[in-house]
């Protein structure tokens, strides 16, 4: 063969290899199942099965206890959907200010500045006062969940509003498509996908969500019972399903032992589940870590209703909750900058990245202002002025000294791979939310990857017409919420590999995904002339469409003709 035409070969293997994980699963595995996917939505997502939120198909509940372990944002929407399944649901909780609310009212609640606004007895819950980037599945299922959702969240505080902001990759606008119609076809049709070209979304913080669900989810379903312990353990009986939960109530010392019908590990980021099966002799659980050395600041500012009409946005941004995001490409740094609007009269300034030591945090204005100077952009050119105007307006007559400087250390990414050992899982155990996967929080998947499995939870025992769990629940249900949301987990590491701080899983190493990174790159760089693309990549994060869904033949060739260009 000639050594041209064989290294042109190579080129083309590697292209295609490049691509395989822009999408949930290896490319060529989509490729050949890409029509099919288009059809049946429920093999990737969840949107079926929001038609069976709020009811059960069977007139009768299943028997027994449906014993949640772990009361925070999944433990809840799990309790919410067991209540149409089971005769009891009982969740047990061993966060003392797991009833904290929002604002804190209490003067001992007060922070060092005076403000009652940022004050949390949620120790082992970060990121409680950011504003969170939920995706429309989680107004889709909360609409469902819940009574006259969007009249009882506003009234709360929280926002409904497009999934819209405004982002930066280092200095490449990454934009919003006009339409899902692209020259004359849209998008796969799906009866629940909201018709709107931008679908509405929630927005609120951590600390107001969660208050907000519990409330209106123990005042509207007064048959589920919330108990503040601890679980120490399961015990499991001859038939191999669980048929006891030990627990220590609050303020005792001596345990308890409660039978269920059915078990769910939420206990996020304790993973307990993996330690009381194998207490049991089930398993190991295999689990794969890495960690990518995130850390950032989040400064809020108390602003009363002048001053917050009065800042220096541009007017093109002023509506958005996120009126700006921007991150560096791998290849030229780890920054990170956000600012976004908060509740309560509040506006905050978000800033850190990837390995970058708390030391070098910025402290001051004049430093933060620093720290976007030397943001790096692929033109070189420096990011827009209008940033620095901001933290000067934020800062002055003292503003800095009195806001709220919250730092905060991203724990390593987690994921407990269930699904591998299903078939060894006792039938009435199942885990969902961070208990499953922890992933960095940049990428805005994990209140909505836990509201995913909560309605997947539901599909799966909506389909049990019995008043007992099966034999394989376990198995089938671990398995179909890998398939969901396993590609996230695949998209993040790839992702997080690309900066050089990151500390990959055990026997891996940063090269991993290195093609694959160069493809993304291609496809970024191809939304921002080709509305096509812009399509395709922004729906399928919404958690509304297959991940299939992002390339077509036309996107597929052109991001392969990049990359070839650019092997030449």
């Amino acid at each position: 063969m000639d050594p041209a035409v064989w290294k042109d070969s190579i080129n083309y293997s590697a292209i295609v290899l490049a691509i395989g994980v822009i999408s949930a699963y290896p490319l060529y595995r989509i490729w050949r199942t890409r029509q099919e996917d288009r059809l049946n939505f429920s093999i990737y997502t969840a949107m079926d099965d929001l038609d069976v939120l709020g009811r059960r198909s069977s007139p009768n509940r299943m028997m027994g206890t449906a014993v949640i372990v772990g009361g925070s944002i999944t433990g809840l929407l799990a309790a919410r959907v067991c209540a149409d399944h089971f005769e009891r649901v009982v969740i047990l909780e061993a966060d003392e200010g797991a009833d904290t609310e929002f604002p804190a009212a209490a003067e001992s609640k007060r922070d060092a500045h005076g403000n009652l606004n940022y004050v949390s007895r949620r120790a082992r819950v970060a990121q409680t006062f950011e504003i969170h980037l939920y995706q429309p599945f989680a107004l889709l299922a909360l609409r469902r969940l819940i009574p006259d959702f969007d009249e009882s969240f506003i009234d709360a505080g929280g926002r409904i509003e497009p999934w819209s902001f405004n982002a930066y990759w280092s200095g490449v606008k990454i934009g919003v498509p006009k339409s899902r119609y692209i020259k004359g076809r849209g998008l796969p049709k799906h009866h629940n996908i909201p018709k709107e070209d931008l679908p509405d979304t929630i927005w609120c913080t951590r600390a107001n969500l969660e208050p907000f669900l519990r409330r209106e989810i123990m005042d509207s379903y007064p048959g589920i019972e919330f108990m503040k312990a601890t679980v120490t353990s399961l015990t499991q009986g001859d038939s191999g399903a669980i048929n006891g939960v030990v627990y220590t109530p609050k303020g005792q010392k001596s345990t308890k032992t409660m039978t269920p019908s059915f078990v769910v590990d939420c206990t996020g980021h304790s993973k307990a589940g993996v330690k009381w099966l194998e207490h049991l002799g089930i398993g190991p659980v295999p689990q794969v870590s890495y960690d990518p050395l995130q850390r950032y600041v989040t400064v809020w500012f108390k602003l009363d209703e002048e001053k917050f009409l009065n800042l220096p946005i541009p007017k093109e941004v002023r509506g958005l909750d996120c009126c700006f995001y921007a991150f560096e490409d791998s290849s030229l740094g780890g920054r990170l900058l956000w600012a976004s609007n908060g509740e309560n009269g509040t506006f905050g300034l978000s800033f850190g990245g990837f390995g970058i030591p708390s030391e070098e945090l910025p402290k001051t204005p004049e430093e933060l202002k620093d720290f976007y100077r030397e943001f790096k952009t692929f033109s070189g050119k420096p990011m827009d002025d209008w940033y620095y105007d901001l933290v000067d307006y934020l800062s002055q007559d003292g503003g800095w000294e009195r806001a709220h400087y919250e730092e905060c250390k991203i724990p390593p990414c987690v994921y407990v791979k269930y699904h591998e050992v299903a078939s060894t899982l006792p039938r009435n155990f199942v885990a969902l939310g961070d208990a499953v996967m922890r992933l960095s929080p940049i990428y805005g998947l994990g209140v909505t990857k836990g509201v995913l499995g909560a309605v997947t939870l539901a599909g799966a025992l909506d389909k049990v017409h019995g008043r007992t769990i099966p034999e394989n629940f376990a198995r089938d249900m671990m398995i179909s919420l890998d398939k969901r949301t396993g590609w996230s987990w695949d998209q993040a590491k790839i992702s997080d590999y690309g900066y050089e701080t990151t500390i990959p899983c055990e026997g891996e190493s940063l090269d991993e995904g290195a093609p694959m990174r160069a493809a993304i790159k291609e496809f970024l760089q191809l939304t921002t002339v080709d509305e096509e693309a812009k399509a395709r990549f922004y729906y399928p994060r919404l958690w509304i469409y297959p991940n299939s869904t992002m390339l077509s033949e036309r996107v597929f060739g052109m991001i392969a003709a990049r990359i070839a260009a650019k092997n030449k």
